[in-house]
């Protein structure tokens, strides 16, 4: 049969068009790629990061806390963060800055729920300037040695570690990272859509497929970001890092949807150490707190100790607030404050991740000195959305 001049046109229109998206394709959902980094790469310092694939703008960082502003053995307080505000602490007598487990620096943020009188304090909360849906959270966490968990033979294990709120009235899209149990790690909320859209009201850390078992005496490092959508376009992950192993993602979920109908912009406060029960021998401990809200929250920078994202032992967000003096982000350029962690001098890794949570490849760099090495950066590698 022969095909005419008119459907030739057409059929080679189709086919240029169909390569066209997916060089399209290819070239959107490519990962960050780090070309070189400028500036002393030590705590506290400013740095500029070159590269392409960062996204046009980066994360709304509305706080930071190390706890080194404090005193040893003095109660926690509210405007002592390097970035940001607390908005409220709860039972304060029974919160303290501490020396006796930490992740950076000589203090981390201990509390005390022996000895109060209601389930809910202590904790911690911040409180974002504009209502949000989409949010993403680090901050590492541990029970000290010998430490029971909260309720654990005392009313039931509960611990909710985070919860993200209005201010916990009915209808407001709360959700929590929460336990009932050492191996039993899981989210859930009181009036998110949870159950219905198949977030796992269940287990998410904690099964055998994602070897997932809380230690007292070892700090995890929760990093949580959750996109709210009212119709099934949402997602949420949870990637977590162990002071003793590495960095995996536990759990991810596309296309779900995560807040309810006219849940909307509700979504305002963040609380730490959410929710606990009076427990004997409990001193939940917490370092390094790092909050964003927003449809970029999802994008960072964070320096790790390993040359592979997933090798990491210790992971430090850079910080990156929008507003702020000296600080920008584009799609080839980040500035950005060094934050030491747990880092210690010698070669780490940077790391970018965008928007969509595609991760460019670790750029080696020298902590306590100056930017990157002299080698070409890695060739992007392969991403899969997960």
């Amino acid at each position: 049969m022969k095909i005419s001049n008119g459907v030739k046109r057409y059929l080679f229109l189709v086919v240029l068009i169909f390569f066209g998206v997916l060089v399209f394709a290819k070239v959107s959902l490519a990962a960050p790629v780090i070309s070189s980094v400028v500036g002393t790469v030590s705590g506290g310092n400013l740095i500029i990061i070159h590269g392409s694939g960062f996204g046009p703008t980066g994360p709304n960082v509305i706080l930071f806390d190390d706890f080194e502003g404090g005193t040893n053995g003095n109660q926690l307080a509210t405007n002592l963060a390097p970035l940001g505000t607390w908005y409220d602490i709860g039972s304060p007598s029974d919160t303290s800055y501490s020396n006796i487990n930490k992740v950076s620096g000589s203090l981390a943020a201990r509390f005390d729920i022996s000895s109060y009188g209601s389930n809910q304090h202590p904790m911690i909360n911040t409180r974002s300037a504009s209502p949000f849906d989409s949010f993403y959270i680090s901050f590492w966490s541990m029970l000290p040695t010998g430490n029971i968990y909260p309720g654990d033979g005392y009313g039931g294990a509960n611990w909710k570690v985070v919860w993200v709120t209005k201010d916990d009235s009915a209808n407001d899209a709360d959700i929590c990272i929460g336990g009932n149990g050492w191996t039993w790690t899981h989210w859930f909320g009181n009036d998110s859509p949870v159950p219905s859209t198949g977030m796992g009201i269940g287990t998410f850390l904690g099964s055998d497929a994602n070897e997932f078992y809380m230690e007292d005496g070892v700090w995890y490092r929760w990093s949580w970001w959750q996109k709210g959508r009212t119709d099934a376009t949402g997602a949420t992950k949870m990637i977590m890092t162990n002071s003793t192993g590495g960095t995996w993602t536990a759990s991810s979920i596309t296309n779900i949807q995560t807040l309810n109908s006219g849940d909307t912009n509700k979504r305002q406060q963040f609380n730490i150490n959410g929710y606990v029960r009076e427990t004997p021998n409990s001193y939940p401990t917490f370092d390094d707190v790092y909050i964003a809200t927003g449809e970029y929250a999802q994008a960072r920078v964070e320096i790790g100790n390993a040359s592979i994202y997933t090798g990491s032992s210790i992971l430090t967000p850079c910080l990156t607030p929008l507003g702020e003096a000296g600080t920008a982000w584009s799609t080839t350029s980040i500035q950005c404050t060094v934050r030491a962690g747990g880092l210690s001098n010698g070669t780490v890794y940077a790391y970018v991740t965008d928007a969509d949570g595609l991760r460019s490849p670790g750029y080696a760099i020298t902590f306590g000195s100056g930017g990157g090495d002299t080698t070409p950066p890695a060739a992007p590698i392969n991403v899969t959305i997960i």
